[in-house]
């Protein structure tokens, strides 16, 4: 009873998570096709209706957003293991230092937290440029990018719950419910980033300022992080069993499978 009624909260939260991720859509839309700017500097003159709910502005929603993602990624990473030992230990049969040990050793480990932290830093930039924006939400950004990683390289050697491993509808709709919306936060925000560099790069001169070079360099960077992200949580849908990190033109290797082999 007590491990259905935490599954129902935790889908409920999940729905909240949803409703919030509309909203913010919306915000982004807005600033992004109708103002030409990132909802880190948009301004607060929308018009578009359910932007302007009561009590709850667009980076509010935005905060609302980043706050049950980033619960989210800390109830997986942590949470998960305290309330349901037995269950994640039958999904999870390797232990956090295993996990690492395997990960330090394949590139991609490598190559995602260069990525990573590139991208921080070009964070920390647009929030020390920015002084009329809501500090918070932003470090609430950097949060979820660093806590989505983690999740991401723990998530790689987790099996997905089935009825074959005795496992109740419900916990197995949770965990695809929130791949699912992991996978529609990423896609909403490549299409946001892969929006204003599209319109960047078409309006980008021979006598632009090489700041704005780098500045589209380093968009881009951010769009390929969402990217892996997007791609990541998508094939777990469907490649639940395999190291879907490995993932090259041909093939997508079993947990289990040994490098050295």
């Amino acid at each position: 009873m007590f491990k259905t009624t935490l599954f129902l909260a935790y889908i409920l939260m999940q729905i909240f998570r949803f409703l919030c991720l509309i909203h913010f859509v919306i915000f982004m839309v807005d600033c992004t096709l109708f103002h030409a700017e990132t909802s880190v500097n948009c301004e607060l003159n929308f018009t578009l209706y359910l932007s302007a709910t009561p009590h709850c502005g667009p980076y509010c929603w935005k905060g609302l957003w980043l706050c049950c993602s980033i619960l989210t990624s800390l109830f997986w990473l942590l949470g998960s293991s305290l309330a349901c030992p037995k269950l994640i230990s039958s999904l999870r049969p390797l232990s956090n230092r295993e996990i690492l040990w395997r990960l330090v050793k394949k590139p991609y480990f490598w190559s995602l937290n260069v990525i990573l932290v590139v991208v921080i830093v070009y964070d920390a930039i647009l929030i020390s440029n920015n002084k009329g924006i809501i500090v918070f939400v932003e470090y609430a950004v950097v949060a979820s990018k660093i806590l989505s990683l983690l999740l991401v390289f723990q998530l790689n050697f987790t099996y997905p719950p089935s009825k074959e491993k005795h496992f109740v509808f419900i916990a197995v709709f949770a965990y695809n419910f929130t791949l699912f919306l992991f996978t529609l936060d990423n896609l909403c925000k490549f299409v946001e980033l892969s929006t204003r560099i599209a319109f960047k790069f078409y309006t980008v001169k021979e006598s632009s300022h090489p700041l704005k070079m780098i500045d589209l360099m380093l968009e881009i960077v951010d769009a390929y992080l969402y990217k892996s992200f997007l791609t990541f949580f998508w094939l777990k849908l469907f490649c639940g069993k395999k190291d879907v990190l490995k993932t090259n033109l041909s093939r997508i290797s079993p947990l289990d499978d040994d490098d050295s082999k």
